[in-house]
């Protein structure tokens, strides 16, 4: 029974700091959000971008897809781009 309590407790506290660094990163794009946007983009487009910055902290890699327009705004070339965005472990 002590076991399964430690398991239970040990749950809970992994589940609290994986909450409480997903805040760490949507705060700032939350405010960023309401000061430049003015609340005016997707609530869930602003959720993926939070989730994206939370899984690139993690070093999880990103694949990115630019579309032609996007890529001409840039000053690139007008034809779609794809591309892997990772970091690097700093140890």
């Amino acid at each position: 029974m002590r076991a399964v309590l430690t398991a239970v407790i040990a749950a809970i506290e992994a589940a609290a700091v994986a909450l409480a660094g997903f805040v760490l990163v949507a705060v700032p794009v939350v405010l960023v959000w309401w000061l430049t946007f003015e609340l005016g983009a997707d609530p869930s487009e602003v959720f993926d971008i939070a989730a994206a910055g939370w899984l690139l902290a993690h070093f999880v890699p990103l694949s990115l897809e630019l579309s032609p327009e996007a890529a001409l705004g840039f000053g690139l070339d007008p034809e779609a781009l794809s591309f892997t965005l990772s970091l690097a472990p700093s140890a």
